[in-house]
């Protein structure tokens, strides 16, 4: 399953009136050329693996990526956790998602009712429309002829749609390292789905001190780990509780990151990153950006999303209609896309265009003088 397009007609946090996320490609597609950075779902149909958000800090890539999340679980679920939106917010949702050869436009409206203390939004009124591939669709769906799903029930219950059972597919993994952080949780997951070696491996990439890491289960539910650094004594038994006190935030959030990309890699999937350098050098991050590029590694179509404020990250591949840009005026958020919205020179490395602010995307040189006259006072 891959998302297509998120819209937000309105109500949503800070988000403009009808802020629109568009994942489709939107230049011409050279067929003679490798394309490692494309996914074909059907014959010319194309999807980027990379979808990347830049901006300011506070233009509103947090907010635009928990969107994207929140819609990945819903397709997952059927739910929306109640502290998603704002105390009191109503908020409509349009999606188009495409999945085993049929594309679907789902229309939602989401609300938190001051009655129900539940963990879920209430789904006020839903439909599900479908339609197949054709090929004006390719670059553009606003022409598409949707038809109404006569199989979907809508509001079956107060807070779940069954929307997921035409939106899953079988076995695939969407993940966001924001939802784990810089926990060992999901350590066992790893060991397990991927295996000793695999794990191992990973685990070394990160902090080679360290010989093993092996989950230990107590009455059928993981308590713990056992670690033994390389050279060290007798191994030490650690509550996954206090686990993080003996590797670093990199370590942990590394591992973190790697380890969803591999179960995607493994499963199919998307995996959604806020700042994606946080707590890495850029060789890591550039290097993990190649491995999804990598058919013989990512068989089975993975993609990735995510923020950064890495410049030279939008040099790894060639395409520029797949980078999002995100400005915030007076409370407002708005998003542009390179390709369709700039004049980016193709001569030109994207970076250098970054670093020049040709995406007005830099520090506030104004607001900098201010505080530095401050301090000087």
């Amino acid at each position: 399953m891959k998302l297509l397009k998120i819209k937000v007609p309105s109500g949503f946090k800070m988000l403009a009136k009808d802020f629109e996320i568009n994942f489709m490609t939107k230049t011409r597609i050279n067929k003679d050329a490798p394309n490692n950075d494309l996914i074909e779902l059907e014959e010319d149909f194309y999807y980027p693996i990379e979808t990347v958000f830049i901006g300011k800090n506070s233009s509103g890539k947090t907010t635009s990526l928990s969107l994207v999340c929140a819609v990945l679980g819903f397709l997952d679920s059927g739910r929306i956790r109640n502290d998603f939106t704002w105390e009191g917010e109503t908020f409509e949702l349009e999606t188009i998602f495409y999945t085993n050869g049929i594309i679907y436009k789902y229309k939602g409206s989401f609300t938190k009712d001051g009655n129900n203390n539940g963990e879920f939004l209430i789904i006020k009124n839903e439909s599900l429309e479908k339609t197949t591939m054709k090929d004006s669709y390719k670059k553009d769906l606003s022409n598409a002829a949707f038809f109404k799903e006569h199989g979907f029930a809508p509001n079956v219950g107060m807070d779940t749609s069954n929307v997921v059972r035409f939106a899953l597919s079988n076995g695939e993994f969407n993940g966001s390292t924001d939802a784990i952080g810089y926990s060992a949780d999901w350590f066992g997951v790893y060991y397990n789905v991927l295996g000793e070696a695999t794990f191992n491996a990973l685990l070394h990439l990160f902090d080679d001190s360290i010989e093993s890491i092996v989950p230990f289960e107590e009455n059928g539910k993981a308590n713990g780990y056992i670690f033994r650094r390389v050279g060290g004594n007798s191994p030490l038994t650690v509550p996954s509780r206090y686990f993080r006190d003996y590797l670093s935030a990199g370590t942990l959030r590394g591992i973190n990151l790697y380890g969803l990309s591999i179960l995607a890699f493994k499963k199919g999937g998307t995996i959604v990153v806020d700042e994606i350098e946080k707590s890495f050098n850029r060789n890591l991050i550039e290097n993990l950006i190649i491995m999804f590029n990598d058919k013989t590694i990512n068989k089975n179509n993975a993609s990735i999303v995510y923020s950064t404020h890495y410049s030279e990250l939008l040099d790894t591949n060639n395409r520029c209609d797949n980078i999002n840009v995100l400005h915030r005026v007076s409370n407002e958020i708005t998003l542009k896309n390179v390709h369709a919205d700039y004049d980016c020179r193709t001569d030109m490395l994207k970076s250098g265009q970054f670093n020049q602010n040709v995406f007005d995307t830099l520090i506030n040189y104004d607001r900098l003088i201010e505080l530095k006259e401050t301090l000087r006072k």
